[in-house]
């Protein structure tokens, strides 16, 4: 939040061992304040330590164009807080 209104937020998938963000966005004040670099360390530092019960903090995915190529950009911010990048394949089954 900045001056009452909400500048960044992502939605959290919480399970035992793994915590998987979505939906990551800030609006123009947030980009302007890097809000969600700040909201990423609140939550890396908060739920994601060396004490923590958690083992993985999933950043999502980095694809674009509907899952035809990488987004750089979001790769190179998710990677700026220690990420590591995966490789995720995608099938399609014909059911008919």
């Amino acid at each position: 939040y900045f001056e009452d209104k909400i500048v960044a937020g992502t939605t959290l998938y919480i399970d035992k061992k793994v915590i998987k963000t979505q939906y990551i966005s800030s609006s123009e004040v947030g980009k302007k304040q890097n809000a969600l670099d700040f909201l990423f360390v609140l939550l890396l530092t908060e739920f994601f330590s060396d004490n923590s019960v958690f083992k993985y903090f999933d950043f999502g995915s980095s694809n674009g164009l509907k899952n035809h190529c990488l987004n750089p950009e979001l790769l190179f911010w998710k990677e700026s807080f220690g990420a590591r990048t995966e490789i995720q394949d995608f099938y399609e089954l014909s059911i008919i």
